[in-house]
């Protein structure tokens, strides 16, 4: 957990980040195209046992079978992310635009805060029985989006930023290198 990046308060990074990370998924797994991917965000306490609780959780409930921890970051920059991460794939799924087969998520907040001051954000993902009809944005999906997202979520991140951050699912050139570990 401590070898996770640190975000530090640039929701676009972060946004960029997830998203070289979820692209770098079919390289992990071979035999899968991200429309034959689905995915979970979400967030819990820093220590190793709050986060395998939840990805024990999702292997019950959801039958994620993998997960990793995305980033470190403040229980405030959770909070905030996670906020605007929800209405972000919220109005991508609505537009039927996802570069993933599918996207869940809780429409409010799912994990408890964190005890500590420092919280993790991980995903959990599976193959799909089913790959689903969402086809990747286009750029004017990313405008509309975070034309609609920006002025919900209290100031927290600019329309821009919300921009800047999606436009990478555009131009994915950088993909994070996942190892697959077994415990």
């Amino acid at each position: 957990m401590a070898t996770a990046p640190l975000y530090s308060g640039k929701v676009a990074s972060a946004l960029k980040h997830v998203i070289e990370v979820i692209h770098g998924l079919p390289k992990l797994h071979k035999t899968l195209a991200l429309k034959d991917i689905e995915i979970y965000i979400g967030k819990s306490d820093r220590t190793a046992q709050a986060s395998l609780k939840r990805w024990m959780s999702h292997r019950e409930n959801r039958k994620h079978i993998f997960g990793l921890v995305l980033f470190r970051c403040s229980r405030e920059n959770a909070k905030k992310l996670e906020k605007v991460a929800i209405r972000v794939v919220k109005g991508l799924k609505a537009r039927n635009s996802l570069c993933v087969g599918e996207a869940n998520l809780s429409f409010g907040s799912g994990g408890r805060d964190s005890q500590s001051n420092e919280s993790l954000i991980y995903m959990t993902w599976a193959p799909l029985v089913t790959p689903t009809p969402y086809t990747k944005p286009t750029v004017a999906i990313i405008n509309e989006v975070a034309k609609e997202v920006a002025p919900s979520v209290d100031g927290i991140i600019k329309e821009a930023q919300i921009r800047g951050g999606l436009s990478a699912i555009k131009r994915v050139t950088k993909y994070k290198k996942i190892r697959m570990d077994c415990y």
